[in-house]
């Protein structure tokens, strides 16, 4: 076989190839850039909307003027640009690990300060990689369609196979790569895959005749002749405002879908990898039924009214249902029994992410994705203009999304709770319902408008949409649903403690006297003088109330990104907890909404005792305060004689731990770390605890309660010869993806 011949032969399957390859980069880049940069702003919600809103905005940008330069090149050149855009990207995703991270945040110790700083930065290091990603899709369209009356099914089978492309990305990202070879190796593979996706394209270029111009035979295809509508000017910007509307409730919905998720199943590390990757298969899928279905189907405007009407109005059943205990425990037993306290094991819980992914947005997805093939079926009349029309409809759908993502995850889900958020998105596709009733009078519009207005009366209220998720049975529990997560406070029947839940976790119990109460009381116990005291996590307060016991100390600075201190004093003033009421009353405690790694990265503030509440170390960038990075941070900002207090909760956190600190010592679930050796007298603590003054901070119950960990507990030195573990560091956070390891082990849910 000739060398020709053989060329051409690749060039078959090179172009699906190249494009799922393309969008399997896309998406890896978007989670490790992420991952990235919140160590410059901060993992709260704010700094993760922004990150997210920087990337969209690049791509936007990129597919407008990706159409523009497409409708003024010839097919080769398109696929020409196309090859050197993806080696671009790959070499600027090979050195991404070394810019993000090396350079701008360990080297120039970049900070990011207001949220307009945040913003001006985030895009200015996002923009050009994003932008570049954005150009491709037109640019291809560009070189591979050579035929108007092929523009859609082609344009919707490409969109698909990206997609496609990008589902698994996720799915790989989560699951495999991150778990064994953490982000840097997460960036390399990316790379690879541009460069492959360069190669591809390479092979396909032979399949282009460079002599023929298809424009000069082919220019306008009549729309009219197959589905009845015109695409003149005034139809295509219809199409675009009602793109624009689209891609907002669809990103709201997302962000809702989340946090439902997110605290239906007490996330993990893994829970939004999953969830995104079932998101991105269904809108995958129904691009590509819609690229075989709609070819010949007329009224396509019509049937676009009709999908985004479905995708809102299915979204208010299903979770009219999911809030129905009588349905939950006819169909999905197991999850209400989960959600009432039940333990499961781990492959349970990922079962749990499956279906509740699946039943929350399978039928939206699908929905969005033949959206997707409708519209291209229908603006699409002139070869010269595919892929302008293509990159301009994509950047404004973007642009819907990007306004989504910050409204709805910033301020909509704090000013209207997740019952309100949902309820906006419900009026908002009104617009589609009474649009399709005005230009075509079916009555399918009606009875989307009649059941839309009587989903915004069915679902519940924001006082009670929560209740379901947590064992609450009689008590109703105290809520407080902000922009950074869910705190919800509840009383089990078989238990006289209160249960504090973050996002759906149980975090602490109230009143305080646990492992917390230990962890914050022991490094004050130990240290001297503890003057000032750094805490990350406040939760119930539980921590931070017993670290400020001695007297000698004057300042506890509290660092939360899930913050509503009104909650707490309510819930006290209600029940009469005067332990919480002391605590938000005490001067010397200062509580701040912010990430605290952050905070204490940008203060001079030395501390005698820095400590982070006991956080499940495979709960969602937790890796972030169990890294060798942030332990030398730590000890960084502590004071001759200082000392860190960690919760001893996995062997690679004693490892890491032991890696940074000199003098490393375990008591019960605590690890202590100095540069300085520390000998403990037990007698000394004894009579800290037995002085009026701790008698009176901590009462009798609670004082007994820590002279009974002192006395069972030992103190034990670590011997950092005899560690095998392995070490937990900024990109590579092992315990964050610990599940992975006994998930088939049938081992109990944490």
């Amino acid at each position: 076989m000739s060398q020709e011949k053989i060329l051409k032969t690749l060039s078959l399957p090179a172009l699906p190839l190249a494009f799922f390859l393309s969008g399997t980069a896309a998406l890896i880049y978007q989670v490790a850039w992420q991952r990235i940069l919140t160590f410059h702003s901060g993992v709260g919600t704010y700094s993760v909307s922004v990150i997210v809103a920087c990337f969209l905005t690049g791509l936007a940008l990129g597919n407008y003027l990706g159409g523009i330069y497409s409708s003024k090149s010839s097919r080769w050149h398109s696929l020409r640009l196309f090859i050197v855009i993806e080696i671009i990207i790959a070499v600027l995703g090979l050195c991404s690990y070394w810019f993000y991270y090396d350079f701008l945040y360990i080297k120039l110790n970049v900070f990011y300060g207001s949220v307009a700083s945040m913003i001006l930065k985030h895009f200015a290091v996002l923009i050009l990689p994003t932008t570049l990603m954005g150009m491709s899709f037109p640019l291809l369209a560009k070189a591979t369609i050579d035929t108007i009356k092929i523009a859609g099914q082609k344009l919707s089978w490409l969109n698909a196979v990206n997609i496609f492309g990008a589902a698994f990305g996720c799915l790989l990202t989560t699951w495999l790569i991150i778990p064994y070879i953490g982000i840097k190796g997460v960036l390399i593979f990316a790379g690879v895959c541009n460069f492959l996706a360069a190669l591809f394209m390479y092979f396909y270029s032979f399949s282009i005749d460079k002599t023929r111009n298809p424009e000069s035979s082919e220019e306008i295809f009549n729309a009219d002749s197959t589905n009845k509508q015109s695409v003149q000017s005034g139809r295509f910007k219809l199409y675009l405002i009602l793109i624009f509307l689209s891609g907002f409730i669809s990103l709201s919905l997302e962000i809702i879908w989340f946090r439902i998720i997110d605290v239906g199943v007490k996330s993990n590390s893994f829970t939004f990898g999953t969830f995104l990757s079932i998101f991105l298969l269904f809108l995958g899928l129904g691009s590509f039924l819609g690229a075989r279905y709609f070819k010949n189907s007329g009224r396509l405007l019509e049937w676009f009214l009709g999908f985004q009407s479905i995708i809102v109005i299915y979204t208010g059943l299903s979770l009219v249902a999911l809030n129905s205990p009588a349905f939950m425990q006819l169909f999905f037993e197991n999850l209400y029994a989960y959600w009432q306290g039940e333990k499961v094991s781990n492959l349970e819980l990922f079962g749990f992410h499956i279906l509740l992914s699946l039943v929350l947005c399978a039928v939206p997805c699908l929905m969005m994705g033949l959206s997707f093939s409708v519209v291209q079926f229908a603006i699409q009349d002139r070869l010269k203009l595919v892929g302008k029309k293509l990159g301009t409809l994509l950047s404004f759908n973007i642009a819907g999304n990007i306004l989504g993502s910050l409204l709805t995850g910033i301020l909509l889900l704090e000013l209207l709770g997740t019952s309100g958020s949902i309820k906006l998105t419900l009026a908002l596709s009104l617009v589609f319902a009474f649009i399709g009733l005005a230009l075509f009078k079916n009555k399918i519009f009606v009875f989307a408008s009649v059941l839309t207005l009587a989903l915004l009366f069915i679902l519940k209220p924001r006082e009670q949409f929560w209740n379901i998720y947590h064992p609450q049975s009689y008590y109703p529990g105290f809520q407080s649903e902000l922009a950074e997560g869910l705190i919800f406070i509840s009383k089990p029947v078989d238990n006289k403690s209160y249960i504090f839940y973050i996002n759906g976790k149980y975090h602490s119990s109230i009143p305080y006297g646990n492992a917390h109460t230990f962890l914050g009381a022991i490094g004050s116990l130990i240290h001297p003088n503890p003057e000032k005291i750094a805490i990350i996590g406040l939760g119930s307060g539980d921590t931070a109330w017993a670290s400020a016991f001695r007297k000698e100390t004057s300042q506890v600075d509290v660092f939360e990104t899930v913050l509503d201190t009104s909650l707490l004093r309510n819930f006290a003033s209600s029940y009469n907890f005067s332990t919480i009421i002391n605590l938000l009353d005490d001067k010397r405690i200062g509580i701040v909404n912010e990430d605290g790694r952050q905070l204490l990265r940008a203060s001079d503030t030395k501390y005698d005792i820095i400590e982070a509440d006991a956080l499940r170390p495979f709960s969602a960038y937790a890796g972030n305060l169990y890294s060798s990075e942030y332990f030398e941070l730590c000890k960084s900002k502590l004071k001759s004689g200082g000392m860190m207090i960690q919760w001893n909760c996995s062997p690679n956190t004693v490892k890491t731990f032991s890696r940074v600190f000199d003098h490393v010592y375990v008591m019960g679930p605590a690890l202590i770390g100095s540069s300085d050796p520390i000998t403990l007298d037990q007698e000394a603590l004894m009579e800290t605890l037995n002085t009026n003054h701790a008698l009176e901070y901590f009462g009798n119950t609670l004082n007994e309660f820590l002279k009974q960990s002192i006395q069972t507990r030992n103190f034990i030195a670590v011997n950092h010869d005899s560690l095998s573990q392995g070490i937990n560091s900024d990109l590579f956070p092992k315990d964050e993806y610990r599940l992975l390891h006994p998930l088939f082990n049938n081992l109990p849910a944490q």
